[in-house]
């Protein structure tokens, strides 16, 4: 995917492009390419880090939200059952929807880096 990347890139694209006349600027041109190269080379690995790192947070995420649903939905059962307190059941809910709100962040933030991978492999270099 680095070497898609990076014969893709739009960037590297127009410094390949750019005219170099006379010795001194060929050798400027020639730095310039393999510091570009380099730069998204460097740019590819660090989103498919990202993109790892991201996959391992949505998978603790993916579980604390199972294990949260499960209590949740013992939760409702015993307060059904009146073998909760409202406060009890409350915080229970709380911390499932606490959950719930962990496991979409994870999900969104793994798509994003994802999505940034995938585009910088076809040419376009996503920062922020």
């Amino acid at each position: 995917d680095t070497q898609a990347a990076v014969s893709a890139n739009y960037d590297l694209m127009s410094v390949r492009a750019a005219k170099a006349e006379g010795s001194s600027n060929r050798t400027v041109k020639k730095r310039n390419v393999a510091y570009t190269e380099d730069s998204v080379t460097i740019t590819v690995q660090n989103l498919y880090a990202a993109v790892v790192s991201k996959k391992q947070a949505y998978d603790s995420a993916t579980a604390g939200y199972q294990a949260a649903a499960q209590s949740y939905e013992a939760a409702k059962r015993q307060n059904a059952l009146g073998m909760l307190s409202r406060a009890n059941y409350l915080g229970l809910e709380c911390s499932w929807l606490s959950s719930v709100a962990s496991y979409k962040s994870a999900e969104l933030e793994y798509t994003k880096a994802v999505e940034n991978y995938e585009w910088a492999v076809k040419g376009l270099i996503v920062t922020n």
